[in-house]
This record gives structure tokens, C-alpha cells and sequence, in this order.
């Protein structure tokens, strides 16, 4: 039972992440920046700060 809680917690900490570089992604076409993924340029770096404080304000169910 362990094994299947971690493998879900795992799964969904892999979907958070994508889920975050997408909005960040977004977010970085809305205010016009590069959203390239390969190497972060660092006007990008207030949007994704951006996204992780708009995912993290969203609550979660636990």
C-alpha cells in the first residue's frame, strides 16, 4: 500500500511540475517574453516566479 501512495505521489508531483512550466509558459507569451524551455533567459525568470506564486495561491485539496 506504501508503494502505490508513493508512486501516486510521485505521478502527481510530475504533473504539478508540468502543469507549472506550462503556465509559466503562457504566461511569459502573455507579457511577450521567449518562453523557450532549452535555456532559461533571464527576462523569463519573473514569469516563472510569477507562475509558482499563482500555482501556490491556488488551493489545494489534500
Amino acid at each position: 500500500m506504501e508503494n502505490v501512495v508513493m508512486r501516486v505521489r510521485e505521478q502527481l508531483d510530475r504533473s504539478r511540475q508540468k502543469l507549472y512550466h506550462e503556465r509559466a509558459q503562457i504566461i511569459a507569451a502573455r507579457l511577450g517574453l521567449p518562453g523557450s524551455s532549452s535555456r532559461p533567459v533571464p527576462s523569463s525568470m519573473p514569469a516563472n516566479r510569477m507562475a509558482m506564486n499563482v500555482a501556490n495561491s491556488v488551493p489545494r485539496p489534500h
